[in-house]
């Protein structure tokens, strides 16, 4: 009986190909575990309109026992865009870089042990362009690297037109300042009043001023923004305000002259003032000397 023997010899390629081949299956079971193994709060979707602030949160369960060494937030590319945009990176031992102003990492640590468990991002006045998904990447031991993905949308608010009823008591003379304010910002605004169609005054920033108003002055002011023709939805928004110049007249007797009467008779002395606000009339009486 005859046994051949068949020796295999490993050249440094063949060494160096099986270690990469073996580091490769380390490192996929890692991000498997990662993957599936552990739990992760964050927020797969959060909206939001322009001018808010923003916050998503990407914290390990508590629970876990894993010890990150890096926490990373990246904004995913877009269509024509090439490459991730970078917004922040920490590292336990090392300052906060961060990429992109407005944001801002908070780093939230277990209660029970201390231990560093995510993280939360804000993104302060976000506007629309700011859409888009956004990578929280957690590089810990022993699981490697996990990735959630949270898709935040942010809109326009809707287009509205404030006009307040202007501080203070009005009264004839008075120099009257209204304010008007519209979202989104119109090109410029325009105040008409509702009796009088032949007045029209126009502002770019809102503000209106009348000077030395009377009672005419009171009536129904329409604040009436106009934006760009590109604009749609909110041609014709307006805002109405309902003002009044308040006046006190003269006060009228019915006596000029002082009144000759003999004891015991009776007297009737009425007084009257025209005004924009019912009256109170108080009575006194002053000793002659």
């Amino acid at each position: 009986m005859s046994f051949s023997v068949k020796t295999v010899v490993l050249t440094d390629m063949d060494f160096l190909m099986t270690e990469l081949a073996y580091k490769l299956f380390i490192f996929l079971c890692m991000i498997q575990q990662g993957t599936y193994g552990m739990l992760i709060h964050y927020n797969a979707s959060a909206t939001a309109v322009e001018g808010q602030n923003v916050s998503l949160q990407c914290i390990v369960e508590e629970d876990q026992n894993v010890t990150i060494m890096l926490l990373e937030w990246i904004k995913q590319q877009k269509e024509n865009e090439k490459n991730d945009q970078k917004i922040v990176v920490f590292h336990p031992m090392l300052p906060t870089y961060y990429f992109r102003s407005g944001s801002l990492l908070e780093t939230v640590t277990s209660s029970k042990t201390g231990k560093l468990q995510g993280s939360i991002l804000t993104l302060h006045e976000v506007t629309v362009n700011d859409s888009g998904d956004y990578i929280c990447e957690i590089t810990s031991y022993p699981n490697g690297s996990i990735k959630r993905i949270t898709k935040l949308q942010v809109t326009e608010p809707p287009a509205s037109v404030k006009m307040p009823y202007p501080y203070g008591f009005i009264k004839e003379g008075d120099e009257l300042k209204i304010t008007c304010s519209a979202i989104p910002p119109p090109l410029h605004y325009k105040l008409g009043r509702s009796k009088d169609k032949t007045f029209w005054l126009e502002s770019s920033n809102g503000e209106f001023i009348l000077p030395n108003v009377t009672r005419n002055d009171s009536d129904v002011y329409i604040c009436l923004p106009e934006w760009d023709s590109l604009v749609r939805n909110q041609q014709g928004l307006n805002a109405t305000v309902e003002l009044t110049v308040n006046f006190l007249d003269g006060i009228e007797c019915n006596t000029s002259s002082p009144l000759n009467v003999s004891a015991g008779e009776d007297v009737v002395i009425s007084c009257i003032a025209k005004a924009s606000q019912h009256l109170q009339y108080k009575w006194m009486r002053t000793l002659c000397l």
